[in-house]
């Protein structure tokens, strides 16, 4: 089932693990987890890169640091969370764009292979 995949990803160095009909899969070391399913009704293959946690985690972290602002006291521990909420908001940003543009190779590599992802949401 999951055969021609597993070439592909060893052929780019990527760590995997295989769970029933799921397949786990760490493109990089700032990307996210990309799941892969099978579908054996339609014999059809689609990804998830979780970007809906993703991006609601970094919208909190928005709105945590927008609304940390705003309150002047405890001005330097106020400043400092501020900072480490907006790194982490933009991380979790990045996270997403990295993790798309890595499924985008691997997908023009499965494609090769005649394996056809498609995003499922």
């Amino acid at each position: 089932m999951f055969e021609k995949i597993e070439e592909v990803i060893a052929r780019n160095n990527l760590k995997y693990h295989v769970d029933g009909s799921t397949l786990k899969l760490k493109p990089g070391r700032g990307g996210g987890t990309v799941k892969i399913k099978y579908d054996h009704a339609t014999e059809s293959y689609a990804y998830n890169c979780d970007e809906y946690r993703l991006i609601l985690a970094s919208f909190l972290m928005f709105s945590f640091a927008f609304n940390r602002l705003f309150q002047p006291e405890q001005q330097l521990w106020s400043g400092a969370l501020t900072g480490l909420l907006f790194a982490l908001a933009i991380f979790g940003l990045f996270q997403i764009l990295l993790a798309h543009i890595q499924i985008l190779d691997i997908k023009t590599q499965l494609r090769d292979v005649d394996i056809y992802l498609k995003p499922d949401f």
